[in-house]
């Protein structure tokens, strides 16, 4: 399968593993730091669907790290930039996975889903908001195909999401190039992300999936 035609199949994939995300959430002394390995529990489950695997775990811990591997952020923007945002809101721990499907780099499709935590929800929201105004840039530092345009994640209040989309000059040249989801949204002190490329059509299920989590950390938390 080519890389587009993998993309292709990324969204419904991250759904499935959403959906059966009911699973008991861990978490850390809001006081202080906390480990990568008390976070991974607020991962939805990896690999539910035959051919995805855990390609990488991250401990984030160090916002360098963090940024540099987790974040799909737009050219214009300094990394150092980027870490300043997470050590003024002042970082806990995060952790991370990379979720992968093909043999190599040529059929090779990425899902990264990340999670971190901050001493409360004030400090969590702003570093979303943050992030969602990068999402809603162009990713590129000149001329770009792709354009940024928000969506909405039903069911849940706290999440900020943006799709982009190639522009219809692209599409005309290629109909089969891939949008770009990416979803940020709070529960509490933690911040969850999710970037996962897929077809146009694959927003609706994008949505559904990320509600899905939010939903199975809500319920365990409940």
């Amino acid at each position: 399968m080519g890389t587009r035609g993998a993309g292709r199949v990324v969204a419904g994939v991250l759904v499935g593993a959403l959906l059966m995300y009911l699973v008991g959430c861990g978490g850390g002394d809001s006081s202080g730091s906390v480990s990568a390995e008390s976070l991974q529990a607020r991962l939805p489950p990896a690999s539910l669907e035959p051919g995805y695997r855990v390609q990488r775990t991250f401990d984030w811990a160090d916002p360098v790290n963090l940024v540099g591997e987790g974040l799909a952020l737009p050219a214009a923007t300094r990394p150092a930039d980027a870490v300043k945002v997470f050590r003024d809101a002042n970082l806990q721990g995060a952790t991370g996975e990379h979720l992968a499907q093909g043999t190599s780099p040529l059929d090779e499709s990425v899902i990264t889903i990340g999670v971190a935590k901050f001493p409360s929800e004030a400090e969590a929201t702003k570093v979303r908001d943050w992030m969602n105004g990068k999402d809603l840039q162009e990713p590129c530092y000149g001329a770009c195909i792709f354009s940024p345009t928000p969506f909405a994640i039903p069911g849940v209040p706290t999440a900020k999401a943006v799709e982009q989309r190639p522009n219809q000059l692209a599409l005309k040249s290629d109909p089969t190039l891939d949008s770009r989801f990416r979803v940020v949204f709070t529960d509490g002190p933690y911040l969850h992300w999710i970037a996962v490329d897929g077809p146009h059509s694959s927003a609706p299920r994008v949505a559904a999936g990320a509600a899905a989590y939010y939903k199975g950390l809500t319920k365990a938390s409940g």
